[in-house]
């Protein structure tokens, strides 16, 4: 990986480096180095095959992120497997426009991940053509591959009892209002999360909260917590009405008097 090659002739007197446990000095070279990895630092790379390729535990690879988290060196999207090393273009601008064309297919074969927007801010910020910068601005900030999601069988994570914590961005945690009275606040990950549940109908949840808050002065604490809630009322709901309508077929097709005490 050419980051490696460029980032050595900082890494050994770069201060914050030099303060890190040797787990978290040891993680971090893997990164730069790693098979996952590429030139411009966003790619998808898996818990399992860190463990595998450093023959470490669970433990020991959860404290060699935290120092590297907390300074912000990197960024994680633990559900899918995302690593955004923020510092990588700037440290490999691209030669000429045929270059982008590989790291497009590249960034396109992520799964989608809220990091996406954050990666596509560094490029602009440290890319230093004006071919390159317009490039990095028509990509799109959505989230690409919405189906690609790691099933059980294929997932190299470890547990959730074994979950390693990321450092989430703070433009990634700020909520943006949706809604037609722009009074529904969510979060990136949030909205991702509700498109992926919902589907098409996911729009018409949001439109329904914004509508309650903008006419009935409705005042929640979170607005995506309250959109699962309605959902789970409301299959609860339907549960209810399927069991009162099954119940009255039985009750009209019972004979008459067929559970009444016969007494002479």
């Amino acid at each position: 990986m050419s980051y490696a090659k460029v980032e050595r002739e900082h890494l050994w007197n770069d201060e914050t480096f030099r303060a890190w446990p040797e787990h978290a000095r040891m993680l971090w070279i893997y990164l730069l180095s790693c098979p996952s990895g590429n030139s411009f630092g966003y790619f998808r790379l898996r818990d399992g095959e860190i463990l595998d390729h450093l023959q470490w535990s669970h433990r020991q690879l959860k404290r060699a992120w935290e120092p590297i988290l907390r300074d912000k060196k990197v960024f994680r999207d633990v559900a899918r497997n995302v690593v955004f090393l923020p510092n990588a273009c700037r440290f490999n601008r691209p030669d000429n426009p045929n270059v982008l064309k590989s790291w497009e297919k590249l960034i396109n074969s992520v799964p989608s991940s809220a990091l996406r927007e954050q990666f596509i801010a560094a490029l602009i910020q440290n890319l230093d053509t004006d071919w390159a910068k317009e490039w990095a601005k028509g990509l799109p900030k959505g989230l690409p591959n919405l189906d690609q999601t790691d099933s059980p069988s294929n997932s190299n994570s470890p547990s959730p009892n074994n979950s390693i914590p990321s450092y989430i961005p703070p433009k990634i945690l700020e909520k943006k209002p949706y809604g037609e009275f722009k009074n529904v606040l969510l979060t990136d990950t949030e909205y991702y999360k509700l498109k992926e549940r919902f589907n098409s109908d996911f729009a018409q949840r949001i439109e329904a909260l914004s509508a309650g808050i903008e006419s009935k002065g409705y005042k929640y604490k979170s607005h995506y917590a309250t959109i699962l809630t309605w959902e789970r009322l409301e299959q609860k709901h339907k549960t209810q009405e399927a069991t009162n309508a099954k119940n009255q077929s039985i009750a009209g097709n019972r004979p008459a008097g067929a559970f009444e005490d016969v007494t002479e």
